[in-house]
């Protein structure tokens, strides 16, 4: 009899635990890395702002020279490319200034698209992404790679940093220290 109250306790303490775990949305797994259940923003001079999910400093193994990826939530679904490419223009200052205090020649602009919902006990998430690369001309300018409609805005140096999660800023130059710490070995990916 003790032993049946033990393992009905211990049944029901499982099952207790596993419900309120299941209350917690977990982080989410994607392409680029973990995906936080708080994150980043970017406040554009308009008063706009995107969610951040991560900006990485990238070394490719293929012998590339490395980039920095700014991975954002859109507005608006990754399917709307046209958007997307109007979400670089107006992102590009903003985030200009942290390719330059990383001194890297490539940058990645990855729009994605998270979903996370409940079903039943479980989460399920899907991630959509559209990325865009940019690469800086012989004339010191930033250009799109799959478009010739000239150089990209410049940095804008009185934009605002990113703000993490916690209210403190992440500038360029905290970039540019994490890039100075990784130096040329193999790290490939995680400024913040």
């Amino acid at each position: 009899m003790a032993a049946r109250r033990t393992l009905w306790m211990l049944a029901s303490a499982a099952v207790l635990v596993a419900g309120l775990s299941a209350c917690e949305k977990p982080p989410v797994r994607g392409q680029f890395g973990t995906y936080a259940n708080q994150n980043k923003v970017l406040w554009l001079a308009n008063g706009d702002s995107f969610t951040v999910y991560r900006v990485s400093y990238v070394q490719f193994s293929g012998g590339d020279p490395p980039a920095v990826q700014l991975e954002y939530a859109p507005h608006g679904t990754v399917q709307d490319t046209m958007r997307m490419w109007a979400n670089v223009h107006a992102i590009w200052p903003s985030f200009a200034t942290y390719l330059d205090a990383a001194r890297v020649e490539g940058a990645i602009i990855t729009a994605t698209n998270l979903q996370v919902r409940r079903k039943g006990i479980s989460w399920v998430s899907s991630t959509r992404s559209y990325g865009i690369t940019a690469s800086r001309g012989p004339d010191g300018r930033w250009y799109l790679d799959r478009m010739s409609a000239g150089p990209l805005p410049p940095a804008d140096p009185a934009a605002r940093p990113i703000v993490e999660a916690t209210g403190a800023p992440f500038t360029p130059a905290d970039l540019r220290r994490y890039v100075d710490s990784v130096g040329s070995g193999g790290a490939t990916e995680a400024a913040r």
